[in-house]
C-alpha cells in the first residue's frame, strides 16, 4: 500500500538546460513534513535535527532526511545527491 510521505525540498533547482549545479553554488535544502509523521533528523553531507539547511556544492554531495510515520510506525528515508 502506498501513502502520501513527506519530502526533500531544495532551492534553486539545477540549471534549466543541463541539469547540473554550478561549481560552489549553495542550495537550501528544507523538509515538507507530511500531517501524522515527525522529522527526525538529517545525515551524510548534513547533519541535525533543523528542518532547514544550506550546502555549499564543492564536490559530491550526499543528504538523508529521515522521517517516521506515526500512523503505521514505520521510519524511512528521502535522498538527495548531487
Amino acid at each position: 500500500m502506498n501513502y502520501p510521505s513527506s519530502s526533500i525540498n531544495v532551492y534553486p533547482s539545477p540549471d534549466v538546460v543541463d541539469g547540473k549545479y554550478a561549481y560552489k553554488t549553495y542550495v537550501y535544502l528544507s523538509v515538507s513534513v507530511y500531517p501524522g509523521e515527525v522529522f527526525t533528523g538529517w545525515s551524510g553531507d548534513i547533519t541535525g535535527s533543523f528542518t532547514s539547511s544550506s550546502l555549499l556544492l564543492d564536490g559530491n554531495k550526499r543528504v538523508t532526511a529521515s522521517f517516521m510515520n506515526q500512523r503505521v510506525g514505520l521510519s524511512y528515508m528521502v535522498k538527495f545527491s548531487v
